[in-house]
């Protein structure tokens, strides 16, 4: 009987650790990206829907303004795509938007094929990610061992493509939400709430000026000349105020002709100074 559950146990294992369904990966990801997290955070269980084949399999990102990352197996940066040299197989692919498939290693310099040889690949395939604006922003390395088939660009590895493309663009539009809901519309400059958050987050008692400045007749611009007149008058006076600053400085329009300046590490004769321009 003891030799028996010892000969179960591993199988059991397997089963408790099994490869998850793509849709729980597929949730897993975009809740995690929904939930904002941060993406080198929501893809790291991709490699988990490629079962253990003979491949060495990675995601490397650049493209959604978070620092360059890269999940899946840890692989040295030449063989990863975060090195891009010139000419390089990465390089290609994140030029021409195409696959690049190497089933025998000879399409690879001989520095990437001696490095890749020691480490006991064979092929490898890599895949282009496109982001929000089209270019890539990403690549897909899937390294096989030698005496294995090479990977190809089939429905696995086209559903992964199309997985990280959609979290790419969820980011990216989050993102755009989160910098327009912080902008005035009219002016382009930080809108009432993006200066409270500002000035919220400030110690008050540590060098901090904020300048307060309304036009002066600009309600007679409106009433005889109408807005057509008066949103081209704020959009001036904003670029003007701009101009004027210094470039740490927040600058923010408050509503209607109201305008504020926050000012950090800002002395009581700099201050004086600022108003005065």
């Amino acid at each position: 009987g003891d030799d028996k559950r010892g000969s179960e146990q591993p199988r059991l294992r397997r089963i408790v650790g099994r490869v998850p369904l793509r849709s729980e990966v597929y949730a897993s990801v975009l809740h995690r990206v929904l939930d904002d997290q941060p993406l080198s955070q929501a893809l790291g269980s991709i490699p988990e829907l490629l079962p253990d084949l003979g491949e060495r399999f990675c995601i490397t990102e650049w493209g959604t303004g978070e620092p360059m990352f890269t999940v899946g197996d840890d692989l040295p940066p030449s063989l990863n795509g975060s090195e891009r040299p010139p000419g390089s197989p990465w390089d290609i692919a994140s030029r021409s938007g195409r696959d690049f498939i190497s089933s025998d290693l000879t399409e690879l310099d001989p520095a990437t094929a001696a490095l890749a040889g020691r480490e006991g690949f064979g092929g490898v395939l890599i895949v282009p990610v496109k982001g929000f604006d089209g270019t890539t922003a990403a690549l897909m390395t899937v390294w096989t061992l030698a005496g294995m088939p090479t990977a190809d660009a089939g429905a696995r590895t086209i559903g992964i493509r199309e997985l990280v493309e959609a979290a790419i663009r969820i980011r990216f539009q989050f993102d755009e939400l989160r910098r327009t809901a912080r902008l005035d519309s009219l002016t382009g400059l930080a809108n009432r709430i993006a200066f409270h958050d500002s000035l919220s987050g400030q110690d008050l008692g540590r060098d901090l000026v904020v300048l307060y400045i309304d036009l002066d007749g600009f309600k007679e611009v409106n009433d005889v000349h109408g807005h057509t007149t008066g949103d081209p008058v704020l959009q001036i006076a904003a670029k003007r105020i701009e101009a004027s600053v210094r470039t740490a400085d927040l600058v923010a329009r408050l509503g209607g002709d109201e305008f504020a300046v926050l000012c950090r590490r800002c002395g009581r004769d700099e201050a004086g100074e600022l108003a005065k321009r």
